[in-house]
């Protein structure tokens, strides 16, 4: 079974509020194994540019990352890399 995890950085909260986005930025994934090594991957890629993401919370599911995206993305924006180079990689959630 899967297991949905949100994370966040507080390197990148304390950009999103100082370049106007917002302090509540968060990474919201999809993990085959521990939420626990999902997180520890994303620093170690140094994911949207930050090595300090911490896990928020993490609960089973039988969603994909693509279904758990598209149903989050009707509710809250989702920051554009294109728009702010600080952020590398794929979009991350703004809320």
């Amino acid at each position: 079974m899967s297991t949905l995890y949100v994370a966040r950085s507080p390197t990148l909260q304390e950009w999103g509020s100082d370049c106007g986005l917002t302090a509540h930025l968060y990474k919201v994934g999809v993990a085959d194994g521990a939420p626990e090594a999902a997180v520890g991957a994303l620093n170690q890629e140094a994911y949207a540019g930050a090595t300090d993401w911490q896990l928020v919370k993490a609960a089973p599911t039988e969603k994909s990352e693509g279904e758990i995206t598209e149903k989050l993305s009707r509710k809250e924006k989702l920051v554009e890399p294109n728009f702010y180079p600080k952020i590398k990689g794929p979009p991350a959630s703004l809320r």
